[in-house]
């Protein structure tokens, strides 16, 4: 049987040709637009975790008080407002207190905002270790701060709780040199029955604590008018 003439690449045992110089320019093309790729999906993820974290830092700075990093007046409320409702729904109390530095005009006038500033950021740092970890503190705005009390506390276990608190804050902060008297008074509201909300509830807090300023007894409950 006559036999036919084959290409040596293309019959068994056949030796395969070698790669051309077309072939070897393709492959480092290809080679290149991978590295290419691959750099450029390192690149976009970078840029992508920046933007998150450039984000959830742009929000805690729009939550929390950037002179003593306690969340501010508007991420407290929003914060009490959840808590009420929770409250109403389970049928339970909600505590709040509202806390003012006695003096604390007379202390920036004599010795300077600095001074000022160091002391509210000392007030912050002792609430936050006298209080519960389930509590919440924020800065109102100058040298008023509140506190959510968690728990459904009872009033007796309000007054205990507010006494401890005024004590352990109350006392001497050593600031540039000086020795400062730190005192603080407490107003003290409980949403129970009533449909309160965030606003009304901080107010009468903020009323009760300046009973207790102008008392000097520490602390006061937001009493109703008869």
């Amino acid at each position: 049987m006559p036999q036919t003439s084959r290409d040596p690449g293309h019959f068994p045992g056949g030796i395969p040709p070698l790669p051309s110089p077309h072939d070897d320019e393709k492959l480092t093309k290809l080679e290149r637009r991978l590295r290419r790729m691959h750099r450029s999906l390192i690149s976009a993820r970078a840029e992508i975790l920046a933007i998150r974290s450039a984000e959830k830092k742009a929000r805690h700075l729009a939550m929390h008080d950037g002179l003593t990093c306690l969340p501010n007046r508007l991420f407290f409320q929003q914060t009490l407002e959840q808590a009420l409702l929770r409250s109403r729904s389970r049928c339970e109390v909600q505590a709040l207190m509202y806390l003012d530095l006695d003096g604390f005009k007379q202390c920036n006038d004599r010795f300077g905002h600095s001074v000022g500033d160091a002391l509210l950021r000392i007030l912050a740092a002792r609430l936050l270790y006298a209080l519960r970890a389930e509590d919440m503190v924020g800065r109102m705005g100058g040298d008023e701060f509140a506190c959510m009390v968690a728990g459904s506390p009872t009033l007796q276990q309000l007054d205990t709780l507010a006494g401890n608190l005024h004590r352990t804050v109350s006392g001497p902060a050593h600031v540039a040199g000086e020795i400062l008297p730190l005192r603080i008074s407490i107003g003290i509201a409980v949403a129970a029955d009533e449909d309160l909300g965030a606003d009304e509830l901080l107010r009468r807090a903020d009323v009760a604590m300046y009973v207790a300023k102008r008392r000097q007894t520490g602390h006061e409950f937001y009493m109703s008018a008869p």
